[in-house]
Order: C-alpha cells, then sequence, then structure tokens
C-alpha cells in the first residue's frame, strides 16, 4: 500500500507462518483476499528454510550456547565505542582490515553465516581485546565470554557452521531474488544436497578448504 500498489492486482503472497500474516480467518493474507479473491498464498520458503536452525537448537544446546556466544561479543563491541575501536586496533595492529560483527537473528541463516565467519576470522583479535579489558577492569561479563570462548566445543561447532551455512546461505540469497523461478527450485535444491553431502567427506578427510580443517589451530591458541 504504501507502494500505491493495487491489491486487486494481487495474484500471489508470501509470508511468513505465523497467525497474524498468514492465517485463514483473521491473517492478513485473507485480508488482501478479500481484495483480490483469485490470489494464491505460498508459505515463505526461505523463512520455513531459516527457522531450521531454531528447531535444530530445540535438540543440540551446543547451538544455543554459540548463539549466546555470538549475541555476546557482538552486543560488547556494537554497545562500547571504546571497546570498539580497542578491536579496530589490535586487528590493524595485526594487519588486518578492520572488520565488525554483526548480530546472529535465529531466524535468519545470512546473519549467522556471517557472524560465525567473521568471529572465526578474528579470533585471536578478539580474545586479545577481551584479555585486555578484562586485565583492566576484572569484569565478570568479560570473564564470561573468554570462558565461552575457550570451550573447544563451542569452537568447534562456530568453524562447522561456516561451513555448513555456506551452501544453504547461497540457497537462501535464491529464494530471495528478485529473478526466482520454482521452475528451476528442484535443481538448486539437489545442488544444495549434493554440496552438503560433498562436505561431509570433506570433513571426514580432514580437507583443508574446509573452516573446521582449522579447528587445531584455533585449539591450540586457547
Amino acid at each position: 500500500m504504501a507502494k500505491n500498489v493495487d491489491l486487486t492486482n494481487v495474484r500471489f503472497l508470501g509470508f511468513e507462518g505465523t497467525n497474524t500474516m498468514s492465517g485463514e480467518v483473521t491473517g492478513l493474507q485473507r485480508r488482501i483476499r478479500h481484495l483480490s479473491p483469485h490470489c494464491i498464498y505460498i508459505n515463505c520458503r526461505n523463512h520455513r528454510l531459516a527457522l531450521c536452525l531454531k528447531h535444530l537448537m530445540k535438540e543440540y544446546p551446543l547451538l544455543i550456547e554459540v548463539d549466546s556466544i555470538l549475541l555476546s561479543v557482538w552486543k560488547l563491541f556494537e554497545y562500547s565505542p571504546q571497546k570498539f575501536s580497542m578491536l579496530n586496533d589490535i586487528q590493524q595492529t595485526y594487519g588486518l582490515k578492520p572488520l565488525t560483527f554483526i548480530r546472529a537473528a535465529t531466524t535468519r541463516w545470512l546473519s549467522h553465516l556471517t557472524a560465525c565467519t567473521r568471529l572465526s576470522d578474528r579470533f585471536v583479535q578478539v580474545l586479545d581485546v577481551l584479555d585486555d579489558i578484562y586485565n583492566e577492569k576484572k569484569d565478570h561479563e568479560i570473564y564470561g565470554i573468554i570462558e565461552g570462548l575457550l570451550q573447544k566445543p563451542l569452537v568447534a561447532m562456530i568453524l562447522l557452521l561456516c561451513d555448513v551455512l555456506r551452501p544453504l546461505h547461497i540457497l537462501s540469497q535464491y529464494l530471495q531474488g528478485s529473478d526466482v523461478n520454482f521452475t528451476y527450485l528442484p535443481f538448486h535444491l539437489k545442488r544444495t544436497t549434493d554440496q552438503l553431502q560433498s562436505l561431509i567427506d570433506s570433513l571426514k578427510n580432514n580437507d583443508e578448504t574446509t573452516k573446521f580443517s582449522k579447528a587445531d589451530t584455533f585449539f591450540n591458541e586457547i
């Protein structure tokens, strides 16, 4: 409506699965179909894909810990210009391009991939900054984040997510693209599943192209 689209011309609707948006009685899709009775409602497949991680968390508590540590690291540098400046300074000391962290939203694949990748790419620098902050202020919150990042299973899961989410990131981008064609969706789904199956073999063989292959290097830092 803000774009002055004539709702009577709408032929397809795609919303998330909440009753507010998708309810058949009082949901937004029903209200629009009152104006355009012949339009077809489709539950947003990209949103369903994103929710897979949220459901996995119920079965794998380690994912909850990863989600918590990603959020803690983001908040630490997002809401403190001083700490953010310290992080940038230490990255430059290592001769690295300064990276900023993003918030990992549970319902968004793309954010988790970026959050995990950036944390793994700047793992040593983050630990150095946290050590400096803790030595100066003896902050218990900082100590908790350090303790979390020193847990080998948690670090291994972050590296694994970098590898697993990459093929799903590509699929998610396709589903969100303006030129998406559902005729080719089976092809893209098969390509994604083939990539994930190939990833299993790569992980078993400790393929150096995977992030997970660098786990021992991270453990040595710990």
